[in-house]
């Protein structure tokens, strides 16, 4: 959309705006575009990380910052029941069980692009020992067989 008005010469300082936004905003490049218009296009954006090594790498540092803003983010959600009740036209109290599932899907949404953004702080920690630990007693039992058929192989030259 650089005829738009919008930029397309890459320069630190844009590149510095770009991360300063992703880092404090839980929303999408796409989005932070739209919201941003003297942002370049999102393809922009993808292109002068593939280009500029600098950018690339302060870029995923906004968007480990961002995943933490994601995290905080699910507690404030998980906390909100502001709109939990609702009251049919007689004054019946009803669960609103459209709210509540919104409220779980963005937390479940939250939690995954954490997961994703920030392994090694929101990931599954427990899926990677479990695998590691099961590779070690692998390996330690592959070095034992292969010990006893080279024995074996050398008693029997």
């Amino acid at each position: 959309m650089a005829g738009q008005g919008r930029h397309s010469e890459y320069t630190p300082e844009m590149g510095d705006r770009i991360c300063g936004i992703v880092a404090t905003h839980t929303l999408g490049l796409k989005v932070l575009c739209k919201i941003y218009p003297d942002l370049p296009d999102d393809s922009t954006i993808y292109e002068w990380r593939l280009k500029h090594d600098d950018f690339s790498r302060n870029y995923v540092k906004a968007k480990q910052l961002q995943a933490e803003l994601m995290a905080e983010e699910i507690i404030y959600i998980s906390d909100d029941c502001s709109q939990d009740i609702r009251y049919d036209k007689d004054g019946n109290e009803h669960c609103n069980t459209e709210f509540v599932a919104r409220s779980r899907l963005r937390v479940d949404s939250r939690k995954w692009i954490a997961s994703k953004l920030a392994p090694k702080i929101y990931g599954d920690k427990q899926i990677i020992e479990n695998v590691t630990t099961e590779n070690d007693a692998l390996k330690a039992e592959l070095a034992e067989l292969r010990a006893k058929l080279a024995e074996k192989n050398q008693s029997e030259y």
